[in-house]
């Protein structure tokens, strides 16, 4: 099982391996489900700060999955890739 998320017109996904890793910084991707990408890029910004003021040898130990399927590392750069599509401001188009 993975979380599907999209923004604006971009989609990523992760594996739900890492839902206690999520959930300990407040960033469960279930729970982004009706919030503006104002409100999950804050949040992300958030738990990003956090995650990086802790030793990055015990989150690994603590939470990298033994089957290989998600880790710590993994985890960081799919937070930060929907951030950074959160904070793309929508794209104008123009019909005539």
């Amino acid at each position: 099982m993975s979380y599907d998320v999209t923004v604006g017109g971009e989609t990523f996904n992760y594996t739900s391996n890492m839902r206690p890793f999520f959930k300990q910084f407040g960033v469960y991707p279930p729970d982004w489900a009706g919030k503006t990408r104002h409100e999950v890029a804050r949040d992300i910004g958030k738990a990003l700060e956090r995650i990086q003021s802790l030793e990055p040898s015990l989150l690994r130990a603590g939470h990298d999955n033994p089957n290989g399927w998600g880790s710590v590392d993994t985890a960081v750069a799919f937070l930060r890739q929907v951030r950074e599509a959160c904070l793309v401001p929508d794209r104008v188009e123009v019909f005539w």
